[in-house]
């Protein structure tokens, strides 16, 4: 059985997290609600998925392939500075949109939450019979949240033990941390 980490961040201790090394020399924002960035993430997941369709490898169709992560350890402690030129907005009806609306005064500028969210939305959207998930950080109500960690360290387990993990999801360790 497979558990095939997307991304187009996969970390994996990849410079980048398997990003091509070209892309942070662009002015596009990384892993945030960065129009450019959520273009070009688009397109790679929607090819991705497109083949993996296409040549039958998710467990629905009798392939191996039983989660598929999408985004990996996303949170505000990764990244640096960041510029907001490109950032999108939060219209009032909750949608990524590239320019504010004056006759929506609740408008605001898009969160990483909102990134995170829109990562689910569009795994949901280009494969949703597959089992999506989202390690180590920030994820979407759509996603399954995994550890990746240390075996012998329970804390993320404590942490998370009162929301979702173990009441409508399962607890799952995706990636050892070390010897």
């Amino acid at each position: 059985f497979v558990h095939i980490r997307l991304g187009p961040y996969v970390c994996a201790e990849f410079n980048y997290g398997g990003v091509p090394e070209w892309i942070p020399t662009t002015t596009m924002s990384m892993r945030r609600a960065n129009l450019e960035w959520m273009d070009a993430m688009r397109h790679f997941l929607t090819e991705s998925v497109a083949y993996l369709t296409e040549h039958c490898l998710w467990a629905y169709q009798g392939g191996p392939i039983i989660l598929s992560q999408i985004e990996n350890e996303l949170g505000d402690e990764e990244h640096g500075e960041s510029t907001n030129e490109g950032i999108a907005f939060v219209d009032c009806d909750g949608r990524l949109v590239k320019q504010v609306n004056a006759s929506c005064p609740a408008q605001r500028t898009a969160s990483l939450q909102d990134y995170a969210d829109w990562c689910g939305d569009l795994a949901q959207e280009l494969a949703p019979r597959v089992v999506w998930t989202m390690c180590n950080g920030l994820s979407a109500n759509s996603t399954i949240e995994t550890y990746n960690g240390f075996f012998h360290d329970t804390t993320w387990l404590e942490r998370h033990g009162s929301g979702r993990i173990q009441i409508d999801q399962p607890a799952l360790w995706t990636e050892h941390e070390g010897m």
